[in-house]
């Protein structure tokens, strides 16, 4: 009897959801944090409910990148990226309760969290509008620093987690910037539509 997943089996397992894969058919997909393979339905279902970083360098297009349980790839192509490019990005679910809850990407030491706040379907919350603000400069190459927009999912599908993150050695440059966007910055017209910054300590 032949054995599934031998060198004389072209049929391995998918880890996700055990459904065979056909490595002389259409195969599947590998995953290093994983360290497993995975079918085609189980990496679009991780793919559809991943979190998204968009990086804004002044002078270059937007760059995606994907984050989801089991890859971090490229957000256009949905290629691998290396190591270097990944490197202390990590994201994890955080279960509130029985079926809620909300995922939480951070990116790596060279960056802090500049604010967060939430997007709500059909509000204009604090958060969206500076990525806004943010957006409109970075087409106009007037960003002053580096900036990373995370749009992280959550168990409501009318709400998603957003944050803002800049690098730590623009800190200084980030604070001139936010103090003078916090006079003309939108007030909150939800209850649910502020978000937290990260301000000077002297400020606080």
């Amino acid at each position: 009897m032949e054995e599934v997943g031998t060198v004389d089996s072209p049929i391995t397992k998918c880890v996700g959801c055990q459904s065979d894969i056909d490595n002389d058919g259409d195969g599947g997909r590998w995953s290093d944090i994983a360290n497993g393979e995975f079918c085609w339905g189980c990496f679009e279902s991780d793919i559809e409910h991943s979190s998204t970083i968009t990086y804004f360098r002044n002078g270059e297009k937007p760059a995606a990148v994907k984050v989801s349980a089991n890859w971090i790839l490229d957000g256009e192509y949905y290629e691998d990226l290396k190591k270097e490019e990944i490197a202390g990005i990590t994201r994890k679910w955080i279960q509130t309760d029985g079926w809620r809850g909300h995922a939480v990407t951070t990116l790596g030491d060279e960056w802090f969290e500049a604010a967060d706040g939430l997007f709500l379907w059909g509000e204009q919350t604090q958060i969206v509008s500076l990525g806004g603000e943010l957006q409109e400069m970075h087409k106009n190459e007037t960003l002053p620093f580096e900036v990373a927009l995370v749009a992280d999912p959550t168990s409501n599908v009318f709400a998603a987690g957003c944050s803002i993150w800049v690098r730590k050695s623009d800190e200084e440059v980030w604070h001139a910037f936010y103090e003078q966007y916090e006079g003309t910055a939108p007030v909150k017209t939800h209850p649910l539509g502020g978000m937290d910054v990260k301000i000077r300590e002297e400020a606080k």
